[in-house]
């Protein structure tokens, strides 16, 4: 905007020097520093510049195999693979000791319904009673007897399974 008499405020043709070569190579390096890249006549295709820098991240992470392999390294990987299956085997042994652990707990929760169901029935004298108090606690435990069923299933299916490997 060109504002230069008070009355009038109106849109100028020209940008001021700095915008005006934003856009061209003409960019005044003083402004933004060093250039970090070289002209674009030298620089290589996006995508070609982009898979080499990743090959080239790559190439200190993937051993090579242009040379065979020393014993040494072999060892180390033998090494890796076998502490990679002992981290699977704990995954594996603290997974059934927690399912033994949940199983115990069902088991425990259902022997404390059994017995509060056996009590109206040996001393409550209104035979009626009793079996509607029975009855009403086989409801409320239905649920957790069928958890159970349910965890005992897997748990034997997952002992076949690792008897077989």
């Amino acid at each position: 905007f060109d504002c230069s008499s008070a009355s009038s405020c109106r849109p100028s043709n020209s940008r001021p020097p700095v915008l005006s070569r934003i856009g061209t190579i003409e960019v005044d390096e003083s402004l933004f520093g060093k250039r970090k890249f070289p002209p674009k006549a030298r620089r290589l295709p996006r995508r070609k510049q982009n898979s080499w820098k990743f090959m080239r991240t790559l190439k200190g992470f993937l051993p090579t195999h242009e040379d065979d392999a020393t014993e040494e390294e072999l060892l180390q990987l033998q090494g890796e693979r076998v502490n990679i299956e002992g981290d699977h085997e704990n995954e594996h042994l603290k997974s059934e000791a927690k399912a033994e652990k949940e199983m115990k707990r069902l088991r425990e929760l259902l022997s404390i319904i059994d017995d509060a169901a056996r009590v109206p029935e040996q001393q409550d004298l209104k035979l009626e009673r009793a079996r509607r108090f029975t009855a009403a606690l086989g409801d409320i435990s239905s649920p957790y007897e069928e958890l159970y069923d349910q965890k005992s299933r897997n748990c034997k299916q997952l002992y076949m399974a690792s008897s077989f490997n």
